[in-house]
């Protein structure tokens, strides 16, 4: 499930325009000004980019097919990562009854932002942090 919910997410900012996303099992090839997104870690080819993971989950009670997770978006970039962020924060905040990929999402809210600073390499990384709540029959 936690593989369902990173690729839903990655498809979602994909769709949006944010970044590049082939798809869980394809090969990544960004043309220039594309931005990868990737599953639980940062790409080490390209110095612009961001990963998805899922950090906490609540399963459904019995009875309910509601399933919350905590999902982390980490988003490293020169001369700041704030402008990818920013848009990210912007396409998933406040989602309501939507379908992300295989996701009957009922909501996503963002919960809080970490500045992380500059890498050894001076690249930016910020974090953001949201609550997600979705369906898993139909």
């Amino acid at each position: 499930m936690i593989a369902e919910v990173i690729d839903a997410v990655c498809q979602h900012l994909s769709q949006a325009g944010i970044f590049y996303y082939p798809g869980a099992t394809a090969t990544y090839k960004p043309e220039a000004g594309q931005v990868p997104v990737t599953a639980k870690r940062l790409p080490a080819p390209w110095d612009t980019a961001a990963a998805v993971n899922v950090y906490s989950q609540a399963l459904p009670l019995p009875g309910s097919d509601t399933v919350t997770v905590n999902v982390q978006l980490h988003v490293r970039a020169s001369p700041t990562a704030d402008i990818l962020a920013d848009r990210a924060v912007e396409a998933l905040h406040g989602v309501h009854a939507a379908t992300w990929g295989s996701l009957r999402v009922d909501r996503c809210v963002h919960l809080h932002t970490a500045q992380l600073g500059a890498d050894e390499k001076g690249l930016d990384h910020r974090t953001d942090n949201f609550q997600l709540i979705f369906h898993t029959k139909g």
